[in-house]
């Protein structure tokens, strides 16, 4: 049975987490250096947000950059447990859709940051790491709401 308020919570919370990934590319592109050309949202390949930056003058630059997004993330999710409440609901869905999403080997800030990586070997560990991750995430997810009930 799908309990909607925790799924419109979860919606909800996954916008604010989706606007903190974005403020964190924004803040390592000012961190390092790098000037923001645009941001705004796209539809194509999937619905998404993005912060465009000029072109990067180092891979370090880059990959700080593209790093920068889920590493705020984290820390947020970090402080959410900190605080003991990572683990309502709501919560622990948005935020684990939110790092799933972050580290999908399809379209995410992994498959931008290294140069024709989709479809060596490393990019099939990822996906089988990926997967794996997803099915430990999901089964919780049922745990978690099995356990503790609404909130």
């Amino acid at each position: 049975m799908i309990e909607w308020t925790i799924v419109l919570k979860s919606a909800g919370l996954y916008l604010v987490l989706t606007l903190i990934h974005e403020l964190g590319h924004a803040g390592g592109a000012a961190l390092g250096g790098v000037s923001i050309q645009n941001v705004g949202q796209a539809l194509l390949p999937v619905p998404h947000f993005y912060v465009q930056v000029e072109p990067f003058p180092t891979a370090a630059h880059k990959y700080f950059f593209f790093l920068s997004g889920p590493l705020l993330v984290i820390l947020v999710m970090v402080g959410w447990w900190a605080v003991g409440i990572l683990f309502v609901p709501s919560v622990y869905l948005a935020g684990a859709t939110r790092l799933l999403l972050d580290g999908n080997p399809f379209f995410s800030d992994f498959t931008k940051m290294i140069d024709d990586y989709q479809y060596t070997v490393a990019w099939y560990v990822h996906l089988a790491m990926w997967g794996g991750l997803t099915i430990v995430v999901a089964r919780y997810c049922q745990f978690i709401v099995a356990s503790t009930g609404v909130r």
